[in-house]
């Protein structure tokens, strides 16, 4: 191989020379020829691809933020004299709203009602829903979806610089009949209620982006679709919704694992699994409010049913029918 010079000819760098060849051209040639612009070549399609990874989560991430902004503005301005129940909500009857005047006032039940009726639409409207069968959706949301409006709580909570929760009007989120059932030993599991999620996220110091994927994480569960003893009326094993929430679940996951990762650069794997912890904490949540649901169910029915309050013509609170369902 010679390189062809208007005043000279060099002799090329070949296999079998001895010598380190001093042309640049010659030098170029073996890099290429060891593969220099390959690795050039698979540098920029990595970073395309890191490009395009980028701007898939933001997308994810904008779209579950647009929602949540939708839902927030929803829970504060707007009711519901309906009393839909899962079904009616899953198979998309007409429900209607309208926006509440200055001078309505809410209940604490009238707020856990709709929180939970916002919450359920929130996760209806999410892509992945539309592929599950209406039964599937109904044992998905009756697993997962108080769970969800619980944690949805302690976040307007912790935006509002509160320490523990409160409906949106600033009323306690448990009526004091509730609290008049129970008694007044009832005050530190009831306190336990209202702060548990919301001390966490303060420690956290939890971002709106992070709060959305939690969220989803924790509401695409795909071991429900096997817990047959708790759920008797779902097959034992549903293996196309699980399959699709199983999808979902890692999907969420990856893509919170790539925000910490953008966010908190070599933090990032920390800041995941701090954020993951929390998962057991919202269950445990939630566990406590079945437990507190319970407890007032029986007492309220024993307050009721006696003599001195019979007479009295005291009538029992009431609940909608999705938060009978759901909690």
């Amino acid at each position: 191989m010679k390189v062809q010079s208007p005043k000279f000819q060099l002799a090329a760098f070949t296999e079998n020379s001895d010598t380190f060849p001093k042309c640049k051209a010659c030098r170029y040639q073996r890099c290429v020829d060891y593969g220099m612009n390959y690795v050039f070549r698979e540098k920029k399609k990595l970073l395309s691809l890191q490009n395009k990874r980028d701007d898939e989560m933001q997308d994810v991430i904008g779209g579950l933020l647009y929602q949540d902004s939708h839902r927030t503005k929803v829970l504060a301005s707007c009711f519901t004299i309906m009393d839909p129940s899962l079904s009616d909500m899953t198979e998309r009857k007409e429900l209607k709203i309208y926006v509440k005047t200055q001078k309505e006032q809410l209940l604490p039940q009238d707020w856990s009602f709709f929180a939970l009726y916002t919450t359920v639409e929130f996760f209806l409207q999410l892509d992945f829903m539309r592929n599950l069968q209406t039964a599937d959706k109904l044992t998905l949301i009756r697993h997962s979806a108080s769970k969800c409006s619980l944690f949805a709580g302690a976040m307007r909570t912790y935006r509002d610089k509160r320490n523990r929760m409160v409906t949106v009007d600033g009323q306690d989120i448990y009526p004091d009949r509730m609290r008049e059932y129970l008694g007044a030993g009832s005050n530190e599991f009831l306190n336990r209620i209202r702060s548990f999620v919301v001390t966490k996220l303060i420690e956290l110091n939890i971002t709106t982006e992070e709060y959305v994927l939690i969220s989803v994480i924790v509401f695409c569960n795909p071991g429900i679709f096997c817990e047959s003893d708790n759920l008797p009326n779902q097959k034992p094993d549903n293996s196309y919704a699980r399959s699709i929430i199983s999808s979902q679940q890692q999907k969420y996951t990856s893509i919170l694992f790539q925000y910490c990762c953008h966010t908190y650069q070599q933090n990032g794997p920390t800041r995941f699994n701090d954020l993951l912890s929390l998962c057991p904490i919202i269950q445990q949540n939630f566990e406590d409010l079945q437990y507190l649901t319970l407890v007032f169910r029986v007492a309220m029915k024993a307050y009721e049913e006696s003599p001195e309050n019979r007479n009295k013509g005291i009538k029992i609170i009431k609940f909608r029918k999705i938060v009978e369902e759901l909690i």
